[in-house]
């Protein structure tokens, strides 16, 4: 299934980089081995821009055994950055549960839920960094006014040194 696809049609009208695995020139006859250049390539890519990413979200489809995604939940879980998606029906439904609940995970049944999740998530990351650049100016603008407190302060005082204190 498509899901990514899906994601990005839901997402449209956010201001959002995605980063999908998905590959188009993809084979699966290649060897699946640390020397095959594509497939070192296409998992060293995953992986980066998973440590990367703000939020990761993983898909767990209900008619697929998906030993890569239970690596990448394994490997990731942060409850501040992951959302998962896992329907009713799937054969290890109960083990993600359980690691959900353990990790404080935010775990979604249906289509519906995990797309809402993940807005408030995208919502909830871009204010949180809206709030550090905010931050950073005001320390910025701060730190000019200081400056220029003390030139004003060294210029008024250059004919008594002896108020001039080394900084």
């Amino acid at each position: 299934e498509d899901w990514q696809s899906k994601i990005a049609d839901e997402l449209k009208d956010y201001n959002v980089t995605l980063y999908n695995p998905r590959r188009t020139d993809w084979d699966k006859t290649w060897v699946q081995d640390i020397e095959n250049e594509k497939f070192n390539e296409q998992v060293t890519w995953e992986l980066e821009h998973q440590e990367e990413a703000d939020i990761i979200i993983v898909y767990f489809d209900k008619n697929s055994k998906a030993p890569i995604t239970f690596l990448e939940l394994g490997l990731f879980s942060n409850p501040k950055k992951m959302i998962i998606f896992c329907p009713k029906g799937f054969y290890r439904k109960g083990n993600i549960d359980i690691v959900a609940k353990r990790y404080n995970l935010t775990l979604t049944e249906t289509w519906e839920d995990f797309v809402k999740e993940l807005k408030n998530k995208i919502d909830e990351t871009q204010n949180i960094k809206k709030s550090k650049m905010r931050e950073k100016e005001q320390q910025k603008k701060l730190k000019t006014k200081i400056l220029g407190d003390i030139e004003t302060f060294i210029d008024k005082n250059k004919k008594d040194p002896e108020k001039i204190i080394e900084i």
